[in-house]
């Protein structure tokens, strides 16, 4: 059994509440506890065809609407739920830097 719920292509919901979707054509969104975490983003697919999505190194640095920037830990622990829910949805994600060899 799945920790994940698809709501819909673009939409997954997991078990302990968090959500993850797809907000626009250059914007994902993670929800939780009532909060919202909009997501700057790129996309294509890789060499070996499969989708990403590729976020900035502070893509998880706040919530929508809150100056304070997230404890390390913190932003952490998002950016794993956000890498998990793309995973069930088979999208990968790339960070600044990375090579997309690693990806399909």
């Amino acid at each position: 059994m799945t920790e994940f719920t698809k709501e819909s292509a673009q939409w997954v919901r997991h078990v302990s509440g968090y959500e993850v979707f797809v907000a626009g054509r250059f914007k994902m969104a993670y929800e939780e506890g009532g909060r919202r975490m909009s997501i700057a983003c790129g996309h294509g697919r890789s060499p070996g065809g499969r989708f990403f999505v590729e976020i900035g190194v502070d893509a998880f640095g706040k919530w929508d609407g809150d100056e304070q920037i997230l404890e390390g830990d913190e932003q952490g622990r998002i950016e794993g739920n956000f890498i998990a829910a793309l995973g069930f949805m088979e999208i990968d994600v790339v960070k600044p830097g990375q090579d997309l060899d690693f990806v399909g």
